[in-house]
C-alpha cells in the first residue's frame, strides 16, 4: 500500500514529463506522451485510491519517471488505455485504500 505523500510525488513526476511535451523541438514518441496520460489518469483515479497500487521511481535518460504496478496482476496503464476520456475506470480487483 503506497502513502499519499508517495503518491502525489508520482503525480509530480508525470506532470513535469508531461511539461515538456509543449517545448519546442522536444524529443518525446506520442506513444510515451499517451502512456504518461494514462498514468496520471489512473493516479488520478480509481488506482490512486487503491491499497494494491504500486510505485517504483526511478531515472532513465536523466529524467525522473514513475512505475504503476498492481499487487493484484492488473495494469493501471493499460485499464485507463482501454476505458475511454469521460468513462469511469473499472477494475475487478479494486479494495479502496483504509486510511
Amino acid at each position: 500500500m503506497e502513502s499519499e505523500k508517495r503518491i502525489a510525488a508520482a503525480k509530480e513526476v508525470v506532470r513535469h514529463l508531461q511539461t515538456r511535451y509543449s517545448k519546442p523541438h522536444h524529443r518525446i514518441h506520442g506513444d510515451a506522451a499517451q502512456d504518461n496520460a494514462n498514468r496520471l489518469r489512473a493516479l488520478e483515479g480509481l488506482c490512486g485510491k487503491c491499497e494494491n497500487l504500486e510505485l517504483r521511481f526511478g531515472r532513465k535518460d536523466g529524467k525522473e519517471v514513475v512505475a504503476l504496478g498492481c499487487s493484484k496482476g492488473y495494469t493501471p496503464v493499460s485499464l485507463y488505455e482501454n476505458t475511454p476520456l469521460g468513462t469511469p475506470a473499472s477494475c475487478p480487483g479494486y479494495p479502496k485504500r483504509k486510511i
